[in-house]
Formats: structure tokens, C-alpha cells, sequence
């Protein structure tokens, strides 16, 4: 898989991955949910100002946005896959209580 590929798939799976948390409500209360939010919300709020700024981004927030990334991927991936495996055994439930 290239770059843009990898990049495609991130970017259509993150609102597949909020339709769904939407859709059942009992998966918005769950840590996963409270932790992929977080995890996304520390992403962008260190990823936009750098785009902003451009050529003068000071230097510890480029390296904060790189930096970030390294624990913040595996935490919000692992989150995901959380939700993914509550979504499966909420679907095998009439009522979805099994959160």
C-alpha cells in the first residue's frame, strides 16, 4: 500500500468509525470511545496550528507533531480496534447491552 492509499483509507475510516459510535449509543460511553476522541483531538490540536503557521512553526511544535505520533497512533489504532470488536458482539445482541 503507497502513501496515498494508507492516507485514503485513514481519512474515509475515521467517519465509518464515528457513524457507527453514533448509531449505537451505548458505545459512546465506553473508555475506547472516550479514547479515541482524545487521541484525535491531541492529534489535530498539535497537527493544525503547525499547518498554519507553515514556514514559522517554532521548532518544539514541529517536533511536538512528530513526536505526538508515536504513542498517540497505537493508542487511537488499539481504541479503534476496541470499538470494532464491541460493534461485532453488540451486533450479535437484539439490544445491544452488552457494553
Amino acid at each position: 500500500m503507497n502513501r496515498f492509499q494508507t492516507n485514503a483509507f485513514n481519512c474515509n475510516l475515521r467517519p465509518c468509525i464515528l457513524a457507527v459510535t453514533h448509531a449505537i449509543p451505548a458505545l459512546q460511553s465506553t473508555p475506547a470511545a472516550g479514547v479515541l476522541i482524545l487521541a484525535w483531538a491531541l492529534t489535530e490540536v498539535i497537527r493544525y496550528p503547525s499547518y498554519a503557521l507553515g514556514q514559522s512553526c517554532p521548532g518544539w511544535l514541529n517536533w511536538l507533531r512528530y513526536t505526538i505520533f508515536i504513542p498517540l497512533y497505537p493508542i487511537g489504532a488499539g481504541a479503534e480496534m476496541k470499538l470494532m470488536d464491541l460493534v461485532g458482539r453488540c451486533s450479535l445482541t437484539a439490544l445491544c447491552v452488552c457494553v
